[in-house]
């Protein structure tokens, strides 16, 4: 404030001294009777003296302003570069952060990778023994022992369900899971499905009903990775879908994609699970009450191998009324591999 006063005060001055100088001008040039020589010099003098305080102020004015405006310069310079290190800081560690996850991404993945195939030799071995036994191949085994070998067997057949999505992931993850792309009806697919889930529907008395657009465009799949994708959607229907219910497919066209709908009157899932549906060994707390069994892999690598078509996975649901699932593959024309 005190320094606007001075701005201000200092303009006050060159005024009042500019209209001095302006009126001395005026007598000498307009008053010809003003001739003593005294009088005209004291005037010229002063004209003189006026104009030099006038021309100072102004370099003065001029070389202050400089100076504020160098300063002002200074400062945002000596921010930016401050701002310039803190985030030159911050990137840094932010890109060694990102390096670091990846590598403990790599080594997750590696020693899945290690464990599975390790895995796969011994549990192939158990199968092959326990289906000996429940054969009664060395001999014949009592009810109670069968039930036992009976249960030993389907836990085994689970932990190599396991150990096959891990190595499906692991290849999938690297790159190294190999795709072949050939023009299909995806109606043909989902019938190829059904002959193998109705039976499943058929113990729990599910009507599927199957309805699809004429003259569906091809598109161009991996039909056995495909078929895992539909074969897991709808599996997944007739497993958490009430008894006596409905599973309503349908195939059909939208913006230049084929899509499938799986639509079924199961538990739904919660809105807090919705956000995790495609994660990792991620089960929802109600799909654990209704079967325990499961690994929380088969919409992950459902949506992996999607995406490897460059399609679509989503859903909609209400707890306690149903699900929707929707698969979206682009017509033939419009794939690009």
């Amino acid at each position: 404030m005190e320094k606007k006063k001075k701005d201000l005060s200092s303009v006050f001055q060159v005024t009042v001294s500019f209209l001095v100088l302006y009126v001395a001008t005026m007598v000498v040039i307009f008053i010809p009777d003003l001739d003593h020589d005294l009088i005209r010099f004291s005037l010229l003098s002063s004209l003189f003296v006026i104009s030099f305080l006038f021309q100072f102020y102004i370099l003065n004015y001029k070389t202050k302003s400089e100076k504020v405006n160098r300063n002002r310069l200074k400062c945002l310079l000596g921010e930016q570069d401050k701002t310039a290190r803190m985030l030159i800081r911050r990137d840094r560690a932010l890109t060694n952060a990102n390096k670091r996850l990846r590598e403990i991404d790599k080594l997750k993945s590696e020693f899945i990778s290690v464990a599975a195939h390790q895995m796969r030799t011994p549990l192939s071995g158990i199968k092959w023994s326990l289906d000996m036994l429940v054969k009664e191949t060395f001999g014949p085994v009592n009810v109670k022992q069968k039930r036992l070998l009976m249960k030993s067997h389907e836990s085994n057949e689970r932990m190599i369900l396991l150990v096959n999505d891990l190595l499906k992931i692991d290849r999938l993850e690297s790159g190294r899971s190999k795709f072949e792309f050939v023009r299909v009806n995806l109606k043909d697919i989902v019938d190829n499905v059904l002959y193998y889930v109705n039976p499943q529907a058929e113990r729990k008395n599910i009507r599927i009903n199957l309805s699809a657009e004429d003259m569906l465009p091809f598109v161009n799949v991996d039909t056995e990775k495909m078929r895992e994708v539909v074969q897991n959607i709808i599996e997944n229907a007739v497993k958490y879908s009430k008894e006596e219910g409905d599973i309503d497919i349908n195939i059909y066209t939208e913006n230049e994609n084929v899509v499938l709908s799986v639509k079924d009157n199961g538990i739904g899932i919660p809105e807090d699970f919705r956000d995790n549906v495609f994660t990792k060994f991620y089960r929802g707390g109600n799909a654990v009450k209704i079967k325990t069994e499961g690994n929380g892999l088969g919409l992950y690598v459902s949506k992996e191998i999607v995406k490897k078509h460059d399609g679509d996975i989503s859903f909609e649901s209400k707890e306690g009324v149903g699900t929707v699932f929707y698969v979206r593959i682009p017509v033939a024309d419009n794939f690009k591999e």
